[in-house]
């Protein structure tokens, strides 16, 4: 439980762009939020790191490129407009980002598979070449998408296949195998991130040996849902929360009837506020 390394990075560095922006008297942003728990969100807006999308949204200072990264063209437009860059993109991102560039470069045609609108989906469907040349991607997000793409690119048409980290891991090997058995010259470029994977099954085993379980984490992210989706579909019964403020008597009254409850957490969730859960359902 925890943060995952990719947002420890984001936090450390979050600490750098504010420093770096009292010390030169210059505003402090982060790109889209921080990450996707709102009570670090809301605590880094309170020490002033602003929450903008795009360049015109402040005067030029520090931005911080949180884990999700930002797509090339974003990217270069904060720069254009005067800004210092302090970039946490995931390296997990921009390893897929450079075999995005390595593969359109031989020929292939790019598969994403990802969440509509995601952070990182953007980020990845974003990719440049390193001379500046917009790479198009084919985007799917589930397995109805299929048919889209075999109804633009033939059997025998090269393909790279990359998945945003948190796609969830079902849906990921479902996609996979049918573009598998429809290409014949495929490459898969990347996997759902291992520290999600990880929790998945910690979250699976957990919900084998309790008789429910809370999941801890933002509601917008995709990690976190895919933690209570896990759970469900073991039968037993879940609930996501966000703080130990949403147990409130209802939901305890509800909990009383377990003999054994567990708890597991999102990667953008930190230790305290687990900790604050976990005391509140001891007491």
């Amino acid at each position: 439980m925890g943060f995952c390394y990719g947002v420890k990075s984001t936090i450390e560095k979050a600490n750098s762009c504010l420093k770096a922006g009292k010390k030169e008297n210059l505003p402090a942003y982060s790109i889209g939020a921080l990450i996707h728990n709102p009570d670090i969100t809301k605590y880094y807006e309170k020490e002033g790191l602003k929450v903008i999308k795009k360049p015109e949204d402040g005067e030029p200072g520090f931005a911080l490129i949180r884990a999700h990264g930002i797509p090339d063209q974003l990217r270069e437009d904060f720069v254009k407009a005067g800004y210092k860059l302090i970039d946490s993109t995931c390296q997990n991102i921009l390893t897929t980002k450079n075999s995005i560039r390595r593969y359109y470069k031989e020929g292939r045609k790019i598969i994403v598979l990802g969440v509509k609108n995601h952070a990182e989906t953007l980020c990845l469907l974003g990719t440049k070449t390193e001379e500046g040349e917009d790479i198009s991607c084919l985007f799917v997000s589930d397995r109805d998408s299929f048919k889209d793409v075999s109804s633009v690119l033939d059997p025998d048409t090269p393909v790279l296949v990359v998945t945003q980290t948190t796609f969830p891991k079902d849906l990921y090997i479902q996609v996979v195998e049918e573009f598998s058995s429809y290409f014949s010259n495929i490459v898969i470029g990347n996997k759902p991130c291992r520290s999600c994977l990880i929790r998945q099954a910690s979250a699976l085993s957990l919900a084998n040996e309790c008789n429910a379980v809370l999941v801890v984490g933002g509601k917008n992210s995709e990690n976190t849902l895919n933690l209570a989706n896990t759970v469900k579909q073991t039968g037993k019964p879940v609930w996501l929360i966000e703080n130990s403020k949403q147990i409130d008597d209802k939901l305890l009254e509800e909990l009383k009837k377990f003999d054994k409850v567990g708890v597991c957490s999102g990667t953008s969730t930190p230790g305290g506020i687990i900790e604050e859960v976990i005391a509140k359902l001891y007491n």
